[in-house]
């Protein structure tokens, strides 16, 4: 137990707010929760304040309080549409006499100059002369990124302009033509061409069935690489890298089309297998691709060109290939170590080389193929990456390493959850301008028509888990919103990209602001709004909101029809005996309810695939933007793809679909409710 007195926990919470790190939140109860000063303390540390006790913070509250005061501009300022950009100035009395001249440097080469007085600088909300704070009235620029250089008297000064479009991109921004599509995992595709593991190929396949039925987009879970052999971690949202695309989905007859390989056709994806045979047959291809004239050598070389860090990542893969184990267990884990690896690493670099090429390459035609039918591929941006990855090494300075990312605790999760990566430190992603975080936009932007964030909110906060804490004792982190939207709304102009932000759950008002006035569709879950009451029984989308009736992390429509999270809940002993008959209960209830209100007087029957036509034809005619079809609900399966909180104990991300999606396309009741859905 600390003891605190009254001044410490005064410095305490003054520093925390020079950090950005909220003292106490909402819970989803609506309940003020206070953050302990241990968790306080251990957030800042790993936030770089320098301290270790609630007693240092007034030595540490003087030297954030002294580093700021010498902060003359601030490294980041926005211009939204065009607009002059006002940059505040934090002039030091010494300096009030003194000449000021700025440098914009723009994105496209020009330059912009000018020079004057600081007295001539007009003061920031109109204070007087004693005021240190001054406006510098930029000239408008265009959209970009863009260096600005200021000198005042002796000393020079570097920000960032982030000039930007207020909305993100819409192709139909008039109109706003009303699209459905359908969702599904790609590792999980069964198609007739068989195999273990569903790829890019019968991703192609499920589009062009889709635009078939006049469906207008495929969503599917992350592509982006995982540790799927050793180490093992296949979870789609804790990639290695947000930079580059999984291997893992090139089709086989893509990397070796005479090979006639096959990976089997069990109901579990078995990822080393896999990886096995995926890697032996890209060894083979890569060799002869490097060795020979291979007419498609010029394309590699210019996307290498456009790549910086693709030779780092193929060495980092070859360092992890062998020695099984990720870059936080290396003897030596430095940069400039892997990249003087042995010539057998070196010939594995050379495979990932050829590896990450090939899935672009791949996921492109794919994404072309797509865009010929409506806005294009609908892929999914994770919010984090893995601890041991290939970001988190090359850019180990910008995660604060001294802390996880979760969610406090909730009405399904008492004790909170940690996903295990370690947060962004946001006063890092402004020094570094945003670099990485404009990369991993960028990379997805380009190939994505729709680009789906994980857990939006974490453009406003994230709820930091310091090292050795339960996730029942985190803190809330503020981010830079403005800047982070200018950079969203800048990437997905470049990218011709909408982009869904996922605001399930408890999300504060700024953030559902901030996505209004940025153009960032909002997300609405049929399942998660039913109530018991038969007239307020079915949820409504909004316009502008992309709905489904679940996601891929709740049960199935059948398998929440039949109580099987209720099931699952019971088996991870989150709810006794008494719990289990009042869940129940409530479900019977909303079924009745549904049932009640999708098919009155029972027309259509009440089984379940007839309240899911009812209910997807509700949606269908609701004002959403984009609804999405879950493709195992057409199966009507009852089994998740994942069960939160369990890790790979429940086989988490590797079933795979019982039906070949030829067949699930082609039967007729199927057909029809899909038909119906473009009606």
């Amino acid at each position: 137990m600390l003891l605190v007195t009254g001044r410490d926990r005064e410095r305490l919470e003054e520093l925390c707010s020079l950090f950005g790190v909220e003292t106490s939140f909402h819970d989803v109860d609506g309940r003020v929760r206070e953050a302990s000063e241990s968790a306080l303390v251990a957030t800042l540390g790993a936030l770089g304040a320098g301290l270790d006790s609630p007693g240092d913070a007034g030595d540490a509250l003087h030297a954030r309080r002294d580093a700021l005061e010498r902060r003359v501009i601030e490294p980041v300022t926005v211009a939204w549409d065009g607009s002059p950009p006002l940059l505040a100035m934090n002039v030091p009395v010494s300096h009030h006499g003194a000449n000021v001249s700025f440098s914009l440097r723009l994105e496209d080469g020009g330059v912009v100059e000018a020079a004057g007085h600081v007295e001539d600088l007009p003061h920031q909300g109109g204070g007087g002369n004693g005021d240190a704070r001054r406006v510098l009235r930029l000239p408008p620029v265009p959209h970009g990124y863009h260096r600005l250089q200021v000198e005042l008297g002796r000393m020079r000064h570097e920000a960032l302009v982030i000039a930007a479009p207020t909305r993100c991109f819409d192709p139909d921004p008039q109109e706003k033509r009303r699209w459905w599509g359908l969702f599904a995992p790609t590792y999980a595709l069964r198609t007739r061409r068989g195999g273990g593991l569903g790829d890019l190929a019968d991703l192609r396949t499920l589009f062009d069935r889709c635009a078939e039925l006049g469906g207008a987009t495929v969503a599917t879970l992350p592509l982006l690489p995982s540790f799927a052999g050793r180490p093992h971690d296949p979870s789609p949202y804790s990639p290695i890298s947000r930079l580059f695309w999984s291997e893992l989905y090139v089709p086989v007859e893509s990397i070796d089309p005479g090979s006639g390989v096959t990976t089997g056709t069990d109901e579990l994806v078995d990822y080393p297998t896999e990886v096995a045979a995926r890697r032996e047959l890209l060894e083979r291809a890569a060799h002869a691709f490097f060795s020979g004239g291979d007419v498609l050598r010029d394309e590699y070389e210019s996307w290498l060109r456009g790549r910086p860090h693709a030779e780092a990542y193929a060495a980092f893969r070859a360092r992890v290939d062998a020695t099984g184990r990720t870059w936080r267990e290396w003897a030596d884990p430095s940069v400039d170590a892997v990249r003087g690896a042995n010539s057998e690493e070196r010939r594995c670099a050379r495979t990932h080389l050829y590896a990450a090429w090939l899935a672009e390459v791949t996921l492109d035609g794919v994404a072309r193929r797509a865009a010929r039918h409506g806005p294009g591929l609908h892929l999914d941006l994770p919010l984090g990456t893995h601890p041991g990855g290939f970001d988190t090494w090359l850019e180990r300075d910008l995660f604060a390493n001294g802390a996880r990312v979760g969610a406090p605790p909730d009405t399904f999760f008492g004790g909170g959850q940690n996903w295990g990566f370690p947060p962004l430190h946001p006063g890092r992603l402004r020094e570094q301008g945003y670099r990485h975080l404009v990369e991993v936009l960028r990379h997805h932007a380009r190939t994505a028509g729709i680009l789906r964030l994980d857990h939006v909110m974490s453009l406003y906060r994230l709820y930091w888990i310091p090292n050795g804490f339960p996730a029942t004792s985190g803190v809330y982190v503020r981010y830079p919103i403005d800047e982070l939207c200018a950079v969203a709304s800048l990437e997905s102009h470049r990218g011709r990209c909408m982009v869904v932000g996922e605001d399930l759950g408890t999300v504060p008002d700024e953030v559902r602001r901030a996505m209004r006035t940025h153009g960032l569709l909002r997300t609405h879950v049929f399942q998660l709004g039913l109530r018991a009451d038969e007239e307020h029984a079915l949820p409504q989308p909004a316009e502008g909101e992309v709905a489904s009736l679940n996601t891929h992390d709740t049960p199935t429509f059948a398998g929440f029809l039949a109580g099987r999270d209720i099931d699952e809940r019971v088996a991870l002993g989150l709810a006794d005996a008494g719990a289990e008959r009042r869940e129940r209960s409530a479900r019977e209830r909303i079924r009745g309810a549904l049932t009640s209100a999708l098919l009155p007087g029972g027309g259509g029957g009440s089984d379940d695939l007839a309240l899911l036509a009812a209910a997807l034809r509700h949606l269908a005619r609701s004002p959403a933007r984009l609804v999405l079809v879950n493709l195992e609900d057409l199966a009507l399966e009852t089994e998740p793809q994942n069960v939160p909180g369990t890790g790979l104990a429940r086989d988490n991300w590797r079933r795979r679909m019982r039906v070949a999606l030829e067949d699930l396309l082609g039967d007729p009741s199927v057909r029809a409710l899909l038909l119906s859905l473009a009606r």
